[in-house]
């Protein structure tokens, strides 16, 4: 039997599903334009908190929808689509639907971070409307006999990344969601060596490019696969236990103390769960894995305390005997494989030794563990976590949130951190590492940052091998970026038109805006803005802007090299054109009493 609870509110009926034994009840309120039902479960003895909420949505100046989810479709979805389904280590509980204006029509999420949530909005064709279910799909181990959550259901006709960004300040303070503090060094550019080298780095080649990438202006190092691997072309054998491939590294602490002479942080990666079968380690764990039938490498299974206890002592090792200054921690997500297929699901078995049967909950205890074990060494650790598991539940375990792998895809770059970004709040969001072909243009190959510089940059191109062309370029951008950096990372951020993908994006300060552009578009110039900065992103040999009332700016033109090509005094109102490089800058500055 399911207990049904039905309301009116704000208009709206809704109706409340849950077990037939659980007491249930809502109440609701209205602040700052904003709807909050908080929903109570409870019962005599404990029971999974499942429940549903369904209500209608007039279709009403709706052209897209926002997920947090690394994809790019934001199409409104057929009443036959299943939805979308959030985990607390995969995605973030939200669904936003918004005008082709980019204004919010609403914004639906929940309080409870920690719990699967199933949302969709579909269309009921005849109606015009759009039913919206939320759902809580707890597993074993949630069990409780008083459980409260609020439903969020924002309307205002605000900025949709405005509607996200309040969102994301909300979440923070939900229980469990306080962010980690990040350091400064984790707003620097990185130079990373995985696109660059993949497996063929070692302790020479990376302390050289370290030296030029600090010569550049990085500030942070990021070691990635291929210093534990001595054997190119084999099923990596040290996943899982973590050894050094000693002929590439025969001293980690000294290189590591080397890199941090020269004025950088350095960061390692490891593969969080991942174990191989040809691992000394595994006949050890061979019992705690989530699917022992599955291909290599296989994931462990973190409801094990053993297991939680060996990986956070594997990560504190590396930091008492490298002392590196952070760790990028990867495929976090991959755990949510085994309960987003049913397949994998229906294989996952129970054993008396689980501290809690429960996969998610595991996951959260192991990340807990890893980041209050870290920062209590080293409080300034930098941890890097990568799409999709960069919601706010992961903002209280990881102080870097880097774009979901998309090698060589500077559009692709641009729309994932974007998408991050809107939900991150204060946190440090980092672009995919980006790189290029020898043989392209420096215009083509500034495109790379071109396409990241609303993010941090991770950088991952052979320094020393970059032609005199490729160098300038790479030079000028990143000492652009660090002069920026006050709008670029502490400004408002006003991404355009999501359901295009973010065809501009700008960053403002109180006097300064800085907006890239990457179609031919019109660029609204802030009435407050003293510096206007243009970044030719697009095709075109001009950027557009309306530059409103009439008044006399100080016009900058450099390529994307940092040659300039022009410099003039312009009087400029309304809509103007300016001619750009294409990948080049234009900085204007308004003369005084304009």
């Amino acid at each position: 039997m399911v207990q049904t609870l039905s309301e009116i509110i704000g208009g709206k009926a809704f109706t409340f599903k849950c077990e037939d034994d659980i007491e249930l009840a809502a109440e609701s309120r209205e602040e700052g334009g904003i709807r909050y039902i908080m929903l109570r479960m409870q019962s005599d003895t404990p029971k999974l908190p499942a429940f549903s909420a369904e209500w209608v949505q007039a279709f009403n100046d709706i052209q897209a929808r926002f997920t947090g989810h690394y994809w790019a479709d934001r199409y409104i979805i057929p009443n036959w689509y299943g939805g979308m389904n959030m985990a607390p280590h995969n995605g973030s509980p939200v669904y936003a639907l918004y005008s082709a204006g980019g204004e919010n029509r609403v914004t639906v999420s929940v309080s409870d971070t920690r719990t699967r949530t199933h949302m969709v909005a579909d269309i009921e064709e005849g109606a015009s409307t759009m039913p919206f279910t939320v759902k809580l799909m707890p597993e074993p181990g949630y069990e409780t006999t008083d459980y409260r959550i609020e439903l969020r259901i924002d309307e205002r006709p605000v900025p949709i990344y405005e509607s996200l960004r309040d969102l994301s300040d909300w979440w923070s303070e939900q229980e469990g969601c306080r962010p980690l503090p990040a350091p400064d060094a984790a707003r620097l550019p990185c130079y990373s060596t995985w696109y660059a080298y993949h497996h063929r780095i070692d302790a020479e080649k990376l302390v050289h490019e370290a030296k030029l990438a600090r010569e550049l202006g990085c500030g942070t190092v990021i070691l990635d696969f291929g210093w534990q691997i001595d054997r190119p072309g084999e099923t990596d054998p040290a996943f899982g236990q973590w050894e050094i491939a000693a002929d590439k590294f025969p001293d980690m602490a000294s290189t590591v103390r080397t890199i941090q002479a020269l004025g950088l942080k350095i960061m390692v990666w490891f593969s969080v769960p991942h174990i191989n079968r040809s691992n000394p380690l595994y006949e050890q764990f061979s019992g705690f894995v989530l699917d022992p039938d599955e291909d290599q490498p296989q994931a462990l299974d973190p409801r094990y305390p053993a297991v939680r206890d060996y990986l956070v002592g594997r990560y504190v090792r590396a930091l008492e005997e490298w002392n590196i200054d952070g760790f990028k921690l990867d495929f976090v997500d991959h755990f949510s494989r085994y309960l987003d297929f049913a397949d994998r699901k229906s294989r996952l078995r129970s054993d008396p030794a689980h501290d809690t049967p429960s996969l998610d909950l595991a996951v959260d205890k192991l990340l807990s563990a890893i980041t209050s074990r870290l920062t209590a060494l080293k409080p300034d650790i930098m941890l890097e976590f990568r799409q999709n598991y960069t919601g706010p539940r992961m903002r209280a375990y990881g102080n870097i949130f880097r774009a979901m792998d998309c090698a060589l895809g500077s559009h692709t770059n641009r729309f994932r951190t974007a998408d991050i970004r809107m939900l991150a709040g204060d946190s440090v969001v980092h672009s995919d590492m980006f790189a290029w072909h020898p043989d392209e243009s420096p215009e083509s190959a500034a495109q790379q940052f071109i396409g990241v510089l609303h993010a941090v940059p991770q950088i991952s191109v052979r320094l020393a091998e970059l032609s005199e062309p490729h160098a300038r370029m790479l030079k000028f951008y990143t000492a652009f970026w660090l002069e920026h950096r006050d709008a670029l990372q502490f400004g408002r951020f006003m991404p355009e038109s999501p359901e295009n993908l973010y065809p501009a994006i700008t960053c403002q300060t109180p006097d300064k805006q800085v907006t890239t552009a990457y179609n031919r578009i019109v660029v609204k110039v802030a009435e407050e803005a003293r510096t206007l900065v243009l970044v030719n992103g697009s095709h075109d040999a001009y950027v557009a802007a309306d530059f409103g009332d009439e008044a006399q700016w100080d016009i900058l033109v450099q390529n994307c090299m940092g040659d300039v090509v022009a410099s003039e005094v312009r009087t400029l109102s309304g809509v103007a054109s300016i001619a750009v490089p294409r990948s080049g800058v234009v900085t204007a500055v308004r003369q005084a009493g304009g």
